[in-house]
């Protein structure tokens, strides 16, 4: 990649001496955590970027199917232009697009055009936030799914079904993390009912 032309160097410095922390005023409803939503990133950084004299402008994108099992992903370019005149091409981001339940393609392009834009602000001008994107801060275990035999045993053990108590003490060991929480939670509620 090529160093900036001077006058958007300079630029960019004032910006990145402009620019200004962003809040986490986004929830992530599943996880509960506060994070700064890329949107937010992407608004502080045109503030900081117009007012040093410089856009940040998407100049095209295009799919990159990656294999059958993997979803495609968006290869998307930039360019940083300057009241100067000058332009400096950034080098392409490659994003993945995740269509899926209540998600189809057009939404999950719009997403992945809106992750794209909040990194490559949130990189030139060196933002700090937590995101639930975020490769760091993100938690990728998929929590694991509670078998079909533990959700029936566990209704049989609100229903005070002593066979169920029996087959889960029996099966103890083979339980996941989640499935023994499920049960004892099973157990709590089941608990205070009686009282």
């Amino acid at each position: 990649m090529s160093p900036p032309p001077p006058s958007i160097a300079k630029a960019l410095v004032e910006a990145q001496k402009a620019v200004k922390s962003v809040g986490k005023a986004s929830v992530n409803e599943h996880h509960g955590y506060a994070y700064a939503s890329a949107q937010d990133v992407a608004a502080e950084a045109q503030r900081a970027l117009n007012g040093a004299g410089l856009a940040l402008c998407r100049i095209g994108w295009a799919h990159v199917p990656i294999t059958e099992k993997e979803p495609a992903r968006l290869e998307v370019s930039y360019v940083l232009t300057c009241t100067s005149g000058e332009s400096w091409l950034l080098p392409p981001v490659s994003v993945p697009s995740l269509p899926g339940k209540g998600r189809p393609e057009d939404k999950a392009e719009a997403a992945a055009l809106t992750y794209s834009a909040g990194y490559v602000a949130q990189g030139l001008l060196q933002i700090e936030r937590v995101d639930e994107h975020d490769v760091d801060a993100r938690d990728d275990r998929a929590p694991a799914p509670i078998r079909d035999e533990v959700a029936e045993a566990i209704g049989g053990i609100v229903r005070g079904d002593q066979k169920a108590k029996d087959w889960v003490k029996a099966s103890w060991e083979d339980f996941s993390g989640p499935e023994r929480d499920a049960v004892h939670k099973a157990i709590e509620a089941t608990k205070k009912a009686s009282k």
